[in-house]
């Protein structure tokens, strides 16, 4: 087991200015040189100057600002000290009153993890657990969370910078950056992060912040609950890791690493302030993996995605785990994600191409669709947890934009624009354009009643809660699924796509 060893970790300097998040003179530093600023008890997160030398990244984000009220539902943001690669939602909320005010409002929490590299700063990373608070009625109740520090005041509440609405929970100090973190989806106290040495470790969360948590206790790391053994901690970390999301399956958590191959330990029964040693040991592709991800139905059935260009797929029922079930050359460039849909058959794979591949399990010997938009490299997907919504897909990447698709309207008739020069994929809904830096992390929130919410990461330190506006993605012409009646219950879209031409249309597959 690792050691602990001192840290700490900076906040806002609670000046309440939300305006500080804009654009700043083009004489300041490049978004990749954050700030460091003294700890404060006032919010737990530090407001790093968003900027740029490109000016055109400037007006881009100007022009954004302006349309935050006709884009989202619902918007809120703050800044880290330093970038978080990772960001996971988990999954219970709370209901809570204000003890001042009185007023009601559901709570719940992210997972975050810093990156700080230097050797200055490498001390001062952690385990964020932070707070997200959202009013039980609408935008109003939301604006009098925070009225005297908003960055935005038009009729919804899009605020930042506050202690009401994003704030720190605690923080689990850690002596590595933090390459990715996710919460375990059946017992949401459990967290396992993957550290830039390639440990991997689990944290009760609940239990380590059981008697509270400030600024101003004396921070250090504490030894893990669990430290998963078997990566070569002499190479740094590649970004997958994922539980098995099944029922009967939780305890499973596979990671990926540079050497080429894929871990999978179980967790259940295991001793705390033990190592646990890895359940399977899998190898398949040609050079390192960089992302893996569990089949949400099919329990024992895992994708990878590697810097070969290919992706794999392994079930872990199979005595041979020297060779993929399939493995399949995706795209013209390195793969960087896989994602599965709730779905028997259908999944995605991101690439450096920039494209993102549709497939069906069923014939992998064709690509179903390329979705086409980023401009440079794809670094995260996440379908929709949502069964009614099964059909719509995020991405992010390194053009700083977070695309959603929704691939049943892959057949729909293309859009152009007022120019006529640039024709937008039907299966292209929404983009968001709020950040200066790369996108390295987005995923949609799996709590009822908020699953068209999203929270996305990027290297410009900028950690974003965003639900886009209802008519912006369903037009009256396209109505939310979740709102049609079924005599059967939920009722999934179906999903459509091939590699099309004009006079071959993609055959309709059900999700």
């Amino acid at each position: 087991m690792r050691g602990p060893s001192r840290t700490d970790t900076g906040t806002p300097d609670g000046d309440g200015d939300g305006e500080e998040l804009s654009r700043q003179d083009e004489s300041t530093a490049h978004p990749t040189e954050f700030s460091s600023r003294a700890p404060s008890p006032t919010t737990g997160v530090t407001l790093a100057p968003r900027h740029t030398n490109d000016k055109r990244i400037n007006e881009e984000y100007k022009i954004w600002k302006k349309n935050i009220p006709y884009l989202y539902d619902l918007f809120l943001m703050t800044a880290m000290q330093f970038p978080s690669y990772t960001v996971d939602w988990i999954s219970d909320v709370e209901e809570i009153v204000d003890e001042l005010t009185g007023m009601e409002y559901h709570q719940q929490k992210l997972i975050l993890g810093t990156t700080a590299r230097s050797e200055d700063e490498i001390a001062l990373n952690g385990i964020i657990i932070m707070n997200v608070r959202f009013p039980m009625s609408d935008g109003e109740g939301l604006r009098k969370m925070d009225e005297k520090n908003p960055e935005f005041r038009p009729s919804l509440g899009l605020f930042t910078s506050s202690p009401n609405i994003m704030s720190v929970h605690g923080i689990l100090a850690q002596s590595f950056p933090i390459t990715n973190v996710r919460a375990m989806p059946q017992k949401t106290e459990l967290v396992c992060a993957k550290l830039a040495d390639s440990s991997v470790v689990i944290y009760d969360w609940k239990s380590e912040l059981r008697n509270g948590w400030s600024f101003d206790d004396p921070v250090e790391e504490r030894p893990a609950m669990l430290e998963l053994a078997g990566h070569d901690t002499s190479l740094t970390s590649a970004h997958g890791l994922a539980w098995n999301p099944t029922s009967g399956n939780a305890g499973m958590i596979a990671s990926c690493g540079k050497d080429g191959r894929i871990l999978v330990w179980d967790i259940s029964g295991a001793r705390r302030r033990t190592d646990v040693k890895p359940l399977y040991t899998i190898t398949g592709h040609e050079t390192e993996v960089q992302d893996v991800a569990w089949h949400p139905l099919h329990s024992s059935l895992i994708g990878s995605a590697g810097l070969d260009k290919a992706f794999c797929l392994f079930d872990i029922r199979s005595r041979c785990t020297t060779k993929p079930s399939h493995r399949v050359e995706a795209h013209d460039a390195i793969v960087n994600a896989i994602s599965f849909a709730m779905s028997e058959t259908i999944f995605a794979t991101g690439s450096d191409d920039g494209t993102i591949g549709l497939w069906d399990m069923r014939n992998l010997g064709k690509k179903l669709h390329s979705l086409k938009h980023h401009t440079s490299d794809v670094f995260t997907l996440d379908w929709c947890h949502d069964l009614e919504r099964g059909t719509l897909l995020a991405s992010g990447g390194a053009d700083r934009r977070v695309c959603l698709w929704d691939v049943a309207k892959i057949n729909d008739k293309p859009e152009k624009t007022l120019s006529d020069s640039v024709i937008t994929p039907p299966e292209l809904i929404f983009v968001h354009g709020g950040n200066s830096g790369r996108v390295t992390d987005v995923t949609w929130n799996p709590a009822p009643g908020r699953k068209l919410m999203l929270a996305s990461a990027a290297e410009d330190s900028i950690i974003q809660v965003w639900t886009p506006a209802r008519y912006q993605i369903w037009p009256l012409d396209h109505r939310d699924p979740s709102l049609k009646e079924s005599s059967q219950g939920t009722t999934v879209e179906p999903v459509s796509g091939s590699e099309a031409t004009d006079t071959e249309k993609p055959a309709s597959l059900s999700v």
